[in-house]
Formats: structure tokens, C-alpha cells, sequence
């Protein structure tokens, strides 16, 4: 999991992933700021369309850091625990890695933001309107992250079973 993590390609999707989720939390806050109370009646229809989208957005990004963090954490614990039993001193072990310490007290501030954002995106808008665009938002984030984790191999397989293949006549 370090391996992953520590690599160019862990570096630059954690970096875009921290720029997209605190960019996207900063515009919550001038939207906030400029438009104080959000409704169909009392603002325009952009500017409604465009809350309704951030607020599952930033959501989704905050269970989608919270997935990778559990990932991470589960790993490094059975990892380090394997190496344990395996005869390894336990500080000699991936369980005093610096990642699995890091993510404990980060996996309470992401549930943290998870609620409250929870909280603030279905108290501003109806569940019909921002559960389908936090959902897909999760499941497209989760398969970037699968993808990053599982160093895209068997790729082809999985385009191989998602597509249909139909013989040309």
C-alpha cells in the first residue's frame, strides 16, 4: 500500500484528489457567502443547478477519501499483524508505519465531514435531486481509486466484461 501511495503516480492522484476536494469546499464557502439561503424560488436557475452538484460533489469526495483511508488503514493493520504473528517485532512491523497512525485521527475528522456535509447537502435539497449525483460521483471516484490501488491490471478483463461484444456480418 506504501508502495502505492509513495509512487509518482500516488503522489499526483493524491495531490489532484486534495486540490479538487479543498477547491471545491472553498467555492461551498463563496456560494455560502454570496448566496446565503439557496431555493428555486429565491435564485437563479444556474446558480441552483450549479449548488445542487457541489454539494453531493464535495460529499462524495469526502466518502471517497474516507474509503481510500479505511482502505489503507485495514491493510497496513492486517499487513503488519501477518508480519507480527509471522515472528516480526512489533516495531519492526507496517503497523508503526507512519500512514496507519496518521489515518486513525484522519478517518475521525473525515466522518466528521462526512455528516457534515450529509447534513448540510439534504437539508438545502430534496434526496431525489442530489442522491443520484452522489452516488454516481462515489462510484466513478471509487473506480479511480480501485484503478490507482490495484495498479490497473486486468484492465482488459474488466473492459472485456463490461462491454458487450456483437460479431460483425
Amino acid at each position: 500500500m506504501t508502495d502505492i501511495l509513495l509512487t509518482s503516480r500516488g503522489l499526483v492522484y493524491v495531490v489532484m484528489f486534495s486540490i479538487t476536494l479543498f477547491g471545491s469546499m472553498f467555492a461551498i464557502y463563496n456560494l455560502e457567502k454570496t448566496y446565503p439561503v439557496i431555493d428555486r424560488e429565491r435564485t437563479s436557475v444556474r446558480i441552483y443547478n450549479y449548488a445542487r452538484f457541489l454539494y453531493p460533489f464535495v460529499l462524495a469526495l469526502w466518502e471517497s477519501t474516507s474509503w481510500i483511508s479505511l482502505r489503507i488503514l485495514s491493510n497496513l493493520t492486517f499487513i503488519g499483524f501477518e508480519q507480527i504473528a509471522d515472528g516480526r517485532k512489533f516495531w519492526d512491523s507496517d503497523v508503526v508505519h507512519p500512514l496507519c497512525w496518521f489515518n486513525g485521527p484522519f478517518l475521525l475528522i473525515q466522518m466528521a465531514m462526512i455528516s457534515f456535509y450529509l447534513y448540510k447537502t439534504y437539508s438545502r435539497f430534496p434526496t431525489t435531486e442530489c442522491f443520484p449525483i452522489e452516488y454516481s460521483n462515489v462510484a466513478a471516484l471509487a473506480v479511480i481509486s480501485g484503478l490507482m490501488f490495484f495498479a490497473g491490471r486486468r484492465i482488459e478483463i474488466i473492459i472485456f466484461l463490461s462491454f458487450p461484444i456483437k460479431k460483425i456480418k
